[in-house]
């Protein structure tokens, strides 16, 4: 189980202290994958930082396994951080290096040998549909196999939770469809809860069993993605869902 408990995080602008978290709570089953979804300036960006510890929230904890790791020491934080995947909006891919090494980049970082960690590599790149491109890089791959990659590095260090950040962002209707399918194939076989930050109501819908709207920082609206897309009770949700003007 992993579990937000009165997230909170704000921001000094030109205008005065912007709200961006406002007492967040959510309860994610082991396995459980999960759509958060809500306007351009709801939360979610930051929501994503807070919980890959990008950012460091100003109140509220992020429980896993039992441990707040906002209250963790270094040594305890650096082993938790790697129980939290993340596939960040644009991929971030490392240039100069090929599929199999930026793959293995999060393992590197751990001085683990690679006689240690080449079968799982391998293994992942099988996973994401990429065999036969372990020696390409980057610049020769396209924007689909590029979020194949990226979503294998996050996999590599086998984490509790793998957070995703417009995962279909700029891709055509085609690869959004193959990398959707194979989204779904990695929860299945992994069993990796999951939680997808997206504004396409698509992605949630065909994927997500249980779905979170945020709006002005706070989560106003969750539970199944069926009961919530079929009889949304927020105004914000009727929005994204086009059922108001």
């Amino acid at each position: 189980m992993i579990e937000i408990k009165g997230l909170s995080k704000s921001f000094s602008t030109a205008n005065g202290t912007l709200l961006a978290l406002d007492n967040v709570n959510l309860t994610l089953e082991k396995g459980e994958l999960v759509g958060i979804i809500g306007m351009s300036g709801a939360g979610k960006t930051t929501l994503l930082r807070c919980l890959s510890l990008l950012e460091r929230p100003d109140e509220g904890e992020i429980v896993i396994d039992h441990l707040n790791l906002l209250d963790a020491k270094d040594d305890r934080m650096r082993e938790y951080r790697q129980k939290i995947g993340v596939v960040f909006q644009g991929n971030q891919l490392l240039k100069q290096r090929n599929v199999y090494d930026n793959i293995a980049f999060p393992l590197t970082l751990k001085n683990r040998k690679k006689e240690e960690y080449d079968v799982r590599i391998k293994n992942l790149i099988e996973l994401v549909g990429l065999s036969g491109k372990e020696k390409s890089y980057p610049s020769q791959l396209s924007g689909g196999q590029k979020q194949r990659v990226a979503i294998a590095r996050a996999l590599a260090s086998e984490p509790d939770l793998l957070l995703l950040d417009e995962p279909t962002s700029a891709l055509d209707s085609i690869t959004t469809r193959a990398l959707l399918e194979l989204l779904k194939e990695i929860h299945q076989k992994t069993q990796a809860t999951i939680l997808i930050i997206t504004h396409e109501l698509s992605v949630v819908e065909k994927v997500c069993e249980k779905v979170v709207v945020i709006d002005g920082g706070q989560f106003i609206e969750e539970g199944k993605v069926s009961d919530i897309f079929t009889h949304p009770k927020h105004k914000t949700t009727r929005l994204l869902l086009g059922m108001e003007d």
